[in-house]
């Protein structure tokens, strides 16, 4: 059983989110497939794209726009060094500011996510943990049925549940105007 200390932790504000180096341009498209998925209850979705093109800026910009709702906490987790389910479940109870029991963290991971209510997750950077635990995430975002899981990573999870918004270039006249901006802010 989860303690009621965790599950207590577990409601406290979530840390900020990661912020832009600059204004956000661009990925309109993206932006309305994302609130089409929040819109028809959709709870993972995947950021699908190469590595550079944006993803994990479009999650962040999209969570700050309160897309479930102003009282709905958005928890980014950043999986960039993760390699296996023991350094997933260390970046999420840490972010939590949880700790897990050694016995069935997903389990108890699962519970704790029920009881925070309505959440939108950013898992930044999924890609070395997709070929394993890719079901255990479509599980998990299954039973939270209030919670919205965006997964930023350059391979499919290939779940049953998951919806897929592909993250390309930008357009040229958006490249320029990222490279611009960009450019501006070195110099000053």
């Amino acid at each position: 059983e989860v303690s009621t200390i965790a599950v207590a932790m577990a409601h406290g504000p979530p840390p900020p989110l990661p912020v832009a180096a600059g204004p956000f341009i661009g990925r309109d498209a993206e932006l309305t497939q994302l609130a089409a998925a929040v819109d028809e209850g959709t709870r993972l979705v995947t950021l699908l794209g190469p590595g550079g093109a944006g993803k994990t800026a479009l999650a962040c910009h999209f969570a700050a726009g309160h897309p479930m709702g102003e009282n709905v906490p958005a928890y980014y987790v950043d999986l960039s060094t993760a390699t296996d389910a023991d350094d997933f479940m260390s970046a999420v109870s840490g972010v939590l500011g949880i700790t897990l029991m050694a016995d069935d963290p997903w389990s108890q991971l699962e519970r704790v996510v029920q009881k925070r209510g309505p959440c939108l997750w950013i898992l930044d950077a999924f890609d070395r943990l997709a070929s394993t635990l890719a079901g255990r995430l479509g599980d998990l975002a299954a039973a939270s049925e209030r919670s919205l899981f965006l997964v930023t990573t350059r391979t499919r999870l290939g779940h049953h549940t998951e919806q897929v918004v592909s993250v390309g270039a930008l357009s040229p006249e958006e490249g320029v105007a990222l490279f611009e901006d960009r450019a501006r802010n070195a110099r000053e």
